[in-house]
């Protein structure tokens, strides 16, 4: 089995302020994108770009827990598990590409590229 490679750097809410944390992410070279904690005497910087990118990775789950199956962790298999997370991942891709692309042509034409009528749009 391959070795899984250490990622460049940790998203992670104020929660996970801890000096513990920081030293071990430091020593395995990971830079730490936590911002500090409202009652630390010394706050530590932190990339607040890169911290904002961790909205998209949370509300790509808040969309996955949208299907129960996913939600209850209703399989047992663990290779099941993840067939439905790559299955419902792939469709929340397609219904919103189909409404970005429905938005950008003009109405006459927007009939061509609707989500089918059984799926949920938006929010």
């Amino acid at each position: 089995m391959a070795t899984i490679r250490l990622p460049r750097r940790l998203l992670a809410d104020r929660a996970y302020d801890a000096k513990s944390l920081r030293e071990w992410l430091a020593e395995r070279r990971v830079k730490a994108v936590i911002p500090p904690n409202p009652t630390r005497k010394h706050p530590h910087a932190y990339d607040a770009k890169a911290y904002k990118l961790r909205n998209l990775i949370e509300r790509m789950f808040c969309r996955l827990k949208d299907f129960r199956r996913i939600a209850t962790r209703y399989d047992k298999r663990a290779d099941v598990y993840l067939s439905a997370i790559l299955l419902a991942a792939a469709l929340t891709w397609w219904i919103n590409r189909v409404q970005t692309l429905g938005q950008c042509l003009p109405s006459s034409h927007s009939t061509l590229y609707e989500a089918p009528s059984g799926v949920r749009r938006g929010r």
